[in-house]
């Protein structure tokens, strides 16, 4: 008998709540469309800030039309969004970062959280994330005692939460996701006792059409533990047990990595302007010199940062690439951690490349963020790190 498929479900393509572009005045003596103009060139971290000035710009604010304007105008940024939790308080709260754009470096306040609504059931801190376009998707995680194929979707504009379409096969711990042509792929975190024999082990989902779709998969991926996956190249890379593997999807055809990409790549990872970076268990943040098969040590960035960053998840963060780590002194759990208190760190590496083909980095600013006193005092720590244009 052929696996049942899933009801389509249609991926949010806008959300409820939206209301029309109101017909007040936005801006005294200056017609609406050329107030428009102005407010969409307005940085994002301003925007708490101008909707207080007046019930109609609050209006626009969360309009499509607004965010139309702003990507005709190429104004839309790059917003980094931080899922932080605590080992004592559940569940973990959602923020959007933000810099100031004239930080003071004898200050400590350059980096602050905006807090964003939280989701409408509880977010397991095993599901996995994805970002197509203005929105964050949610997938899977362990829920009421075992793995989930819920999928959840946050509009990053209007911040705002609508369910997805449900994948195929359940996941949890030992699951990874990737962004490649605007579709999402997932594999992993089924369990080897998995009702499908691993059919559906890699699923892909399309959010334009909200329809899930299983990658046909070898024997050698199927009901094996995925640590990590991303997207470079054309192609997904996975990190299967301590095989790698890259499916190039226009071909339909899978390959094992080739080099020493494997060898090197065991720890949170990230491609930005076209490179694989992974920080690794040791503390070393590494690129993939993909002309010689290698891995190479980011040179010059140690005398910046830590010697090693806790739990440090790195971004692409419109070409740029930046790591957010916690205190690496909280190493325990329970008892250990009462009354202690932990700091959220984020740093902003260039990275060059010279004629030799080593990587060459630059730290250009490396700062404390200042976390809400609520979550300081319960020793927080951050899951994901995520990076979103809107």
């Amino acid at each position: 008998m052929a696996p049942r498929r899933k009801g389509r479900r249609q991926c949010p393509k806008s959300t409820t709540g939206h209301k029309p572009q109101p017909t007040e005045t936005l801006i005294p003596s200056l017609p609406n469309d050329v107030a428009l103009n102005c407010l969409a060139r307005v940085p994002r971290w301003h925007h708490p800030t101008l909707s207080h000035v007046s019930k109609p710009i609050r209006t626009v604010l969360s309009s499509p039309q607004f965010y139309a304007v702003r990507s005709l105008l190429n104004t839309t940024q790059n917003v980094l969004y931080l899922r932080l939790g605590s080992y004592s308080s559940w569940p973990a709260a959602w923020f959007t970062l933000h810099r100031r754009p004239d930080p003071n470096p004898s200050d400590g306040d350059n980096l602050f959280l905006v807090r964003v609504p939280q989701p409408p059931v509880h977010i397991a801190e095993t599901a996995l994330f994805a970002v197509v376009g203005p929105r964050i998707y949610v997938l899977g995680g362990f829920v009421n005692g075992g793995p989930s194929a819920d999928v959840w979707a946050f509009d990053c504009r209007f911040h705002t939460w609508e369910r997805g379409p449900s994948m195929r096969m359940a996941r949890s711990a030992a699951s990874a996701a990737a962004v490649l042509g605007g579709k999402i792929y997932v594999a992993g975190g089924g369990g080897p006792s998995s009702t499908d024999g691993g059919a559906h082990w890699v699923e892909s989902l399309d959010p334009e059409i909200g329809l899930w779709e299983t990658v046909p998969s070898p024997d050698e991926v199927r009901n094996k533990w995925v640590s990590d996956c991303t997207a470079v190249g054309g192609g997904v890379c996975f990190w299967v047990a301590r095989d790698g593997f890259m499916f190039y999807p226009n071909a339909r055809r899978w390959e094992v990595f080739k080099g020493e990409m494997q060898s090197g790549w065991n720890g949170q990872s990230c491609v930005v302007n076209g490179v694989l970076y992974c920080y690794t268990a040791n503390g070393r943040l590494k690129g993939f010199d993909e002309k010689n098969g290698v891995w190479k040590e980011v040179n010059g960035v140690h005398k910046d940062l830590p010697n090693y960053m806790s739990g440090a998840s790195m971004v692409d963060l419109g070409g740029r690439l930046v790591v957010v780590w916690g205190d690496n002194d909280l190493n325990g759990l329970g008892e250990s951690l009462k009354g202690r208190k932990m700091e959220v760190r984020c740093a902003e590496i260039e990275v060059k490349k010279d004629g030799d083909g080593d990587f060459w980095g630059e730290v250009q600013w490396s700062e404390k963020v200042l976390v809400p006193e609520w979550l300081v005092e319960r020793a927080p720590f951050f899951y994901h790190c995520l990076s979103v244009s809107i």
